[in-house]
């Protein structure tokens, strides 16, 4: 969330507040590649990663388009023993180990 946690002491965070949203996905990978990447991209969330345990990855969505179908315009996906870059606000601000989800 974006600026000092006593911001959100009176009011949940909206879409202008959240940078990156994770889903862990098990036995919900339909749904958080159908309903909830549509509503994340409708709100124009930034960031949308899911890491899919079947598949031991992480996939990366990015570039949302609100439309009349919302969606992501890019996608990409790591596999295990390779690393996600963290981008907020269109800043790199480090990476994550794809393996250090799959534990």
């Amino acid at each position: 969330m974006a600026g000092p946690e006593e911001r959100y002491d009176e009011r949940h965070p909206g879409a202008r507040d959240i940078a990156l949203v994770i889903e862990v996905a098990d036995l919900s990978l339909v749904l958080d590649r159908g309903a909830k990447l549509r509503m994340y991209a409708l709100n124009r969330l930034p960031s949308y990663w899911i890491v899919n345990i079947p598949n031991s990855r992480v996939e990366v969505y990015t570039e949302p388009r609100a439309g009349r179908i919302p969606t992501y315009l890019h996608s990409i996906e790591f596999a295990r023993d390779s690393k996600v870059p963290v981008v907020l606000r269109g800043k790199s601000i480090g990476e994550v180990a794809v393996n250090d989800f799959l534990r």
